[in-house]
C-alpha cells in the first residue's frame, strides 16, 4: 500500500527559509478586476485570487538582461518559464499581458567589456541586445511589449532617484553610488519573504545598488550614445 511521505527535516527548513508556508499574515485585498486564476501569496502562504488594476490590460514588468555578453542557460530558463505563464494568461484566461521588458544597456561591466574590445558601450551593447533577441525568438519565446533601455531613459532615473533620496530611503556615497537604506523601510523590507535586515549590520553592507549602472556611467563621462 502507498503511503504519502511527509516532507523531511530539510524541506521545511528551506520552506522556513524561504518564508513558505506561514498562515494568519494578514493580506487586504485591492481593488480591481479578479483575472480567475489563483497564485501562491508569499505574506500568507495561500493561494490568492490574481487581481489586476484594469479590466482590458494585464500589466507585466519584466527585468531583462544586461546586455554586456552573450545569454546563457539561466536566461533561457527564466524567460521560457515567464513566456508559459504569459501563454496561459493570454490563452486559458484570456488576459491582454502587456510586458515591459527593461534592457541594462549603461554599466560598469559593459563599459569595462568595451574598454577590452576597443569598441563603444553602444555598440557593444547594441550587438548582445540584438543577440539576445534572436536566442528568444529561437526558444520561441514571446517578445515583450515594448522595450525600456536605461539610455533611453536617463533622465527619468535620475529624477526617481532624486526622489528616494529626499524621502530618506537611499543614500549616496564618496564614490558617487546610491544605495537603498533597507533600514529606513524597517519590517516592510522583505515582508514577503520574511527576511528582515541586521540592526547590528554597518551601513551598505546589506543595503543594495539603486543604481549603479546609471552612476557608473556619470562617472566615466561615457556618452550614452556612444
Amino acid at each position: 500500500m502507498l503511503r504519502a511521505r511527509g516532507p523531511g527535516p530539510g524541506a521545511l527548513l528551506l520552506r522556513a527559509a524561504l518564508g513558505l508556508g506561514r498562515r494568519g499574515r494578514s493580506w487586504q485585498r485591492p481593488q480591481g478586476q479578479d483575472t480567475g486564476v489563483q497564485v501562491h501569496n508569499s505574506l500568507t502562504g495561500r493561494k490568492e485570487p490574481l487581481i489586476v488594476a484594469r479590466s482590458d490590460a494585464v500589466s507585466w514588468y519584466s527585468c531583462g538582461p544586461t546586455v554586456y555578453d552573450h545569454a546563457h542557460l539561466g536566461h533561457a530558463c527564466s524567460y521560457v518559464r515567464f513566456d508559459i505563464i504569459r501563454r496561459i494568461l493570454t490563452r486559458v484566461f484570456g488576459c491582454n499581458v502587456v510586458m515591459a521588458m527593461s534592457i541594462t544597456d549603461v554599466d560598469d561591466k559593459i563599459i569595462k567589456r568595451a574598454n577590452e574590445m576597443n569598441v563603444t558601450p553602444a555598440s557593444l551593447a547594441s550587438l548582445f541586445e540584438e543577440e539576445f533577441k534572436q536566442d528568444m525568438a529561437a526558444l520561441k519565446v514571446l517578445p515583450p511589449t515594448v522595450y525600456l533601455r536605461v539610455t533611453e531613459n536617463i533622465p527619468q532615473i535620475i529624477a526617481f532617484i532624486e526622489g528616494i533620496i529626499a524621502h530618506g530611503h537611499a543614500y549616496s556615497t564618496a564614490t558617487g553610488s546610491v544605495y537603498f537604506d533597507l533600514h529606513a523601510r524597517g519590517d516592510k523590507y522583505g515582508k514577503l519573504v520574511n527576511t528582515v535586515p541586521s540592526a547590528t549590520a554597518e551601513p551598505g553592507s546589506v543595503d543594495t545598488p539603486a543604481l549603479l549602472c546609471l552612476l557608473a556611467w556619470r562617472r566615466q563621462s561615457c556618452s550614452p550614445t556612444g
